[in-house]
């Protein structure tokens, strides 16, 4: 009879020990999602509760560790115990996931959700990509967003990004593909109406097809005689997508600033000329990046090892994927 009491004693510390360590994970994520909003109110809408609910919620949390974590006012902020605990928080949560999903691959073939963030511009290349990796593994589901803004992993949930220029985010695991060449194209028919620049101080008197994000005051930022200017150019046409752009540059438009990969069999076949090639345009490198947390996440490091793969063979070879081709 002792021995069963004693049983069941222990049997109720082991259920307040899980509440507790589930309580304390999910008031960690609950925190995050604090620190990571400008108030109590915008966190509530996040995780649809109520304004009171997460206020206690942070009250609990900050008796149980008998420290102050968060400044409340008209905006919310971290304390410096507040900042420290908020670091080993996400830290902590991403291990706990880390290993779930590790759990979940050694015993199964590729399964589940990747979010994957592409680029505009080259999405009419990477879309058949992700197309053929769904053949091939159809018990993956793949949700696709495309937009050349730099996409929050953590806040939007992200899984993998296709990255044009430089990675500021060091929680992040990337992989460089290559460098994205950029070349200064014109039509023939636009240069023999308006004619050739022959330094970058000419572009003020052409027309240009700019890209939205490379859109700086008017202007190209080039390296020219060992420096990097701004140089004018008249704005024709104005776009966040590089297909649109060549279009517009192979009907003479203007002058535009495109990827090599995308122009060269134009310029090989003589629709295109390229203009002021001795300047130098930085673009920053493709790459292909992914939280640290997935390192161990077979079908996360699968997608990625298959975008570096073919991406590369893209750029560098100027090879085409036909869509819901497999390629192996």
């Amino acid at each position: 009879m002792k021995e069963i009491k004693a049983l069941k004693k222990l049997y109720i510390l082991i259920l307040r020990g899980v509440e507790v360590m589930h309580n304390s994970v999910s008031d960690m994520s609950c925190f995050i999602i604090v620190a990571e909003s400008i108030t109590f109110t915008e966190a509530a809408k996040k995780l649809g509760v109520a304004k009171s609910s997460i206020s206690y919620r942070m009250a609990v949390l900050e008796k149980r560790l008998g420290i102050k974590l968060l400044e409340r006012g008209k905006k919310t902020t971290l304390t410096r115990e507040g900042a420290v605990y908020y670091e080993r928080a996400v830290k902590v949560l991403e291990e706990i996931k880390s290993i779930e999903e590790s759990i979940k691959n050694s015993y199964s073939n590729l399964r589940g959700v990747i979010k994957v963030s592409i680029p505009v511009t080259f999405s009419e290349y990477i879309s058949p990509i992700l197309s053929s990796f769904a053949v091939q593994h159809p018990h993956v589901f793949l949700d696709v967003d495309s937009t050349d803004k730099h996409v929050s992993f953590r806040e939007e949930d992200y899984d993998v990004a296709v990255r044009v220029g430089v990675n500021t985010d060091h929680s992040l695991i990337v992989r460089k593909v290559a460098r994205n060449s950029i070349y200064m194209c014109a039509s023939p028919a636009y240069i023999k109406l308006h004619g050739t620049p022959v330094t970058p101080y000419d572009l003020k008197d052409h027309d240009g097809v700019l890209y939205k994000n490379r859109l700086m005051q008017g202007g190209w930022r080039i390296g020219f005689n060992g420096r990097d200017e701004l140089f004018k150019v008249r704005s024709r046409l104005i776009s966040d997508n590089a297909l649109v752009m060549l279009s517009a540059t192979l009907d003479g438009i203007g002058i535009s600033l495109l990827p090599q990969f995308l122009v060269r069999n134009f310029i090989k076949d003589g629709r295109l000329v390229r203009v002021l090639s001795d300047c130098i345009i930085d673009a920053g490198d493709v790459s292909v990046a992914y939280r640290a947390v997935h390192r161990d996440n077979a079908r996360v490091k699968a997608l990625v090892n298959f975008l570096v793969k073919e991406i590369e063979r893209i750029i560098v070879s100027g090879g085409r994927v036909e869509y819901n081709e497999v390629v192996n």
